[in-house]
């Protein structure tokens, strides 16, 4: 049974690989596609062609696609996430700076979600069959079948 489980895992783990480098590549691709030319969207249409050179160097923009990506994978699996273009900050930075505030509303809703869930349950199983009971087990298949990008834009 343990050696079932353990090639099981085995198999997963080796099925992730792929799928994490085709995503990353994808994930790389679009980006690419959408932004078009980086250093021209960071300093916008009318900017001087020398500095905008320059700016395509330093960031090895003026390298081959195939060059970049694996720039890039490299970077990342150092956990270097990148430089904001927006910002001027390096990418871990900002989430590093958003990371305790969105903790802690995770932890706010994870809490609140806990003692209504609760109270809700144990008044629901205090009155079987009763309006209270049908309303509560309404409200939780309501809340729970909503989307969650729609209610967070609520």
């Amino acid at each position: 049974m343990l050696s079932e489980w353990g090639s099981a895992i085995g198999r997963r783990l080796l099925a992730l690989a792929p799928v994490l480098l085709g995503i990353t590549l994808l994930v790389f691709v679009l980006n690419a596609v959408a932004l078009g030319d980086p250093a021209r969207a960071a300093l916008g249409q009318r900017a001087d062609p020398e500095v905008v050179r320059h700016i395509r160097e330093q960031y090895a923009l003026d390298r081959p696609l195939p060059v970049q990506y694996v720039m890039w994978m490299r970077r990342l699996a150092r956990g270097d996430l990148g430089h904001s273009y927006h910002q001027q900050r390096p990418v871990t930075e900002i989430i590093a700076d958003r990371l305790p505030p969105t903790v802690h509303l995770a932890l706010a809703a994870t809490l609140v979600s806990i003692v209504l869930g609760m109270s809700a349950g144990a008044l629901a199983a205090a009155r079987p069959g009763t309006a209270l009971d049908h309303a509560l087990v309404g409200a939780a298949v309501l809340g729970i079948s909503t989307p969650v990008f729609w209610l967070g834009m609520m």
